[in-house]
């Protein structure tokens, strides 16, 4: 929809893409952060689950099928004596939380030695164990989590909070370890951690083909281990072909940057105070329009700062 210019920019947790023959120039822009939980229905048990790196990988490849699996049991010890078989409710194949799911598990599997190739990390994985159904959508994932028992899905924080909390519904969210082994709850603090601590060399967060933003598994502790960027997309070339709007635009995407309120609303995370903002801010301002420099034509343009050039005092601009 942006490359065929129907709209002025998207958003997406997936990695954007277009396709090859088209030649518009698109940018990524990292908007805001999210994570994904592992929710699941012990029936009616309200019991936090420990969900290892070891284990939930092989969760999610059809190793581990029942609640009483060895490597479940090794952190969650009440778990012995659940006998009753895991049931998987997976989203489709196409879906952000799938697809950075399974990046993240890729993660998992190479900073715990796993033995081979990742099941993971080839192209086009999908889960197709016989212990898992298919849920239309989230909401939908997320009735079949908190009516039946012993099954277990993939919700970001937003949903599984939701879902949670619904009335009737017995699902709860799990723990999930990080790379030190410390055991972590899905937090806008964890979230933070997460996206305060990406590794900037490593990154080309303004490239549209590029998905190394999408999915986060950072090392610094704190850091929640399942962390998701959502993207926005624009064309820099040609935002809109009307002036005003390309404007209000860019001015609306600052202006959502340095105000994380709107994110945290959802319990999301802003990337507005990182570095990754920063990168993302410097290429708003080299914008133009037909030509025309737009940043800084403004006396109300702010600096990456926050600050104003010419602030305002009592309406009227002091400089």
């Amino acid at each position: 929809m942006v490359y065929s210019g129907q709209y002025n920019f998207g958003a997406d947790d997936l990695a954007i893409t277009i396709p090859e023959s088209n030649t518009t120039h698109l940018v990524a822009l990292p908007a805001l952060a999210g994570g994904l939980v592992i929710a699941y229905n012990l029936n009616a048990a309200k019991t936090v689950v420990k969900f290892s790196r070891k284990a939930l990988p092989r969760i999610f490849d059809g190793t581990i099928t029942h609640w009483n699996h060895p490597y479940l049991v090794a952190d969650n010890p009440f778990l012995a004596t659940v006998t009753a078989a895991i049931t998987i409710v997976k989203r489709s194949k196409t879906t952000g939380s799938t697809v950075n799911l399974i990046k993240i598990l890729a993660m998992m599997d190479k900073t715990e030695g796993y033995a081979g190739v990742s099941p993971f990390s080839v192209p086009g994985y999908y889960f197709s164990m016989n212990n898992s159904v298919a849920a239309a959508t989230t909401s939908a994932a997320g009735v079949i989590i908190g009516s039946i028992p012993w099954t277990l899905t993939y919700l970001n924080q937003y949903e599984a909070t939701q879902q949670c909390l619904a009335a009737g519904f017995n699902c709860i969210g799990g723990m999930v370890q990080h790379v030190d082994g410390t055991f972590l709850n899905c937090t806008t603090q964890s979230l933070s951690i997460a996206v305060a601590n990406v590794d900037m060399k490593k990154l080309d967060s303004l490239n549209i083909y590029n998905s190394t933003l999408s999915a986060l598994d950072v090392s610094a502790p704190g850091a929640y281990p399942l962390t998701a960027i959502c993207n926005w997309a624009i064309n820099p070339d040609s935002i809109s072909p009307s002036y005003v709007d390309t404007v209000w635009t860019l001015r609306f995407m600052w202006y959502f940057f340095k105000h994380p309120e709107f994110s945290e609303q959802l319990g999301y995370v802003s990337v507005g105070n990182s570095e990754i903002a920063t990168k993302t801010l410097t290429f708003l301002k080299g914008i133009k329009f037909n030509g025309q420099q737009l940043y800084g034509n403004s006396i109300c343009d702010p600096l990456i700062n926050g600050s104003y050039t010419n602030p305002c005092v009592h309406g009227y601009c002091a400089g």
